[in-house]
């Protein structure tokens, strides 16, 4: 059965396990890992560069956690925003705002 999403456990990240797991559900969507820096960003680009090489196909994507991490992502990999894990549920309209020409829709 093909995978479709191949997400790295934020609770628990692990980049040789995930790329381990690329290569072997060679998914048609693969989300990296949540950055908190630049630099993680840059470890993260570096990884996806590799795989590319050898899964062409697989859109992958990387989760910025601050202004920094927004910033050093690529134009040409995919950024996503995570959706809050927890008992708490979304009671307000939701908030939709530019800043540093990106937009954002806030929950």
């Amino acid at each position: 059965m093909p995978v479709g999403i191949l997400d790295n456990d934020f609770r628990d990240p692990d980049l040789d396990r995930y790329v381990d797991r690329v290569c072997e559900y060679e998914p048609a969507v693969g989300v990296i890992g949540d950055a908190h820096d630049a630099a993680e960003v840059r470890s993260y680009v570096r990884t996806i560069r590799d795989l590319e090489a050898s899964f062409p196909d697989t859109e992958f994507i990387v989760v910025p956690k601050c202004w920094a991490a927004i910033e050093a992502i690529p134009d040409d990999i995919v950024i996503a925003f995570t959706v809050p894990v927890g008992p708490i549920q979304h009671t307000h309209t939701p908030l939709v705002f530019s800043e540093n020409g990106y937009q954002f829709l806030l929950w």
